[in-house]
């Protein structure tokens, strides 16, 4: 069990199994938690995951990638030279998209608001691999980061401003 929980967290989902899969094992926890085997209306996980206080799955593999990333920037983690992986962006001016609420859209502006002065070069990925290998993937989710997060002094106020809590 706890191997599987170290996979899914970390490693992300297990090659040729769906996202649906490991979700599903999430869901079956929070009924377990919850001891609430009955309800099935639409919204039921939903509310037992704020009821719990806890994240989806892929929320947190995206805040271990973070957190990892924050640990490999403030020079925690000796095996990693940041400065081999990482181009820092020097700020020319700042560019804010404007977002609808309730609506998704690939905003070309997106890619090139600076939310803090910690960004780094993102590179332009030719294959899919490449695309969801960890510095591409985890860089691309670091410039969106708001600054509170992104020049945070230590990893647990890092961590509190990712979670949003105190």
């Amino acid at each position: 069990m706890f191997y599987i929980g170290i996979r899914i967290n970390y490693l992300g989902p297990i090659p040729g199994q769906g996202i649906n899969s490991i979700e599903k094992i999430q869901r079956h926890a929070e009924r377990f938690i919850t001891r609430d085997y009955i309800s099935r209306e639409d919204g039921s996980i939903q509310r037992m995951l704020e009821k719990l206080d806890l994240d989806t799955l892929q929320q947190r593999r995206k805040n271990a990638r973070l957190v990892f990333l924050f640990k490999i920037v403030r020079g925690m983690v000796p095996a990693i030279d940041s400065a081999n992986y990482l181009t820092p962006i020097t700020n020319k001016r700042k560019i804010i998209p404007k977002f609808k609420p309730n609506s998704e859209s690939s905003n070309v502006v997106e890619k090139f608001c600076i939310n803090h002065s910690n960004r780094f070069k993102t590179k332009n990925p030719k294959t899919q691999q490449y695309k969801n290998s960890f510095f591409v993937k985890t860089i691309h989710d670091w410039n969106a980061l708001e600054d509170i997060a992104a020049c945070a002094n230590t990893v647990e106020s890092f961590k509190s401003a990712l979670t949003g809590r105190d």
